[in-house]
């Protein structure tokens, strides 16, 4: 669909670190309308949540209800953690944003927060 599209668009923008920038420059960076990145998302924070739920979405989790030892599934899951994070691909990209390129500010608690959540 059209509109999955420029969502994908302007998540893939965001990813190469444009979504640290002002939303014009992410719409540019998308070959998009800023009307269509504003149709889509109230605010750059808003794209960065959406970029990190995309990402940390492509992390492989096995299936609670299999008959394998909670141990192994979890093992599974950690090293399909590991795996996403040293791969070069979204969920690299975006932990290089969360912890490298996100300051700390009253703009940017939503992100700290989901930063937060991913070292417990």
């Amino acid at each position: 669909e059209e509109s999955q599209k420029t969502r994908d668009g302007i998540l893939d923008a965001a990813e190469k670190g444009v979504g640290t920038t002002a939303m014009a420059d992410l719409a540019d960076a998308a070959g998009v309308s800023r009307g269509a990145v504003y149709g889509h998302y109230k605010n750059k924070i808003e794209v960065c949540l959406a970029m990190c739920d995309r990402a940390f979405g492509q992390i492989e989790v096995p299936d609670e209800n299999a008959r394998v030892p909670a141990l192994d599934i979890l093992l599974r899951a950690g090293m399909g953690f590991l795996r996403q994070c040293c791969e070069p691909g979204s969920v690299q990209r975006v932990l290089e944003i969360l912890y490298l390129k996100c300051e700390r500010s009253d703009e940017n608690e939503p992100l700290l927060r989901r930063r937060e959540l991913l070292e417990k």
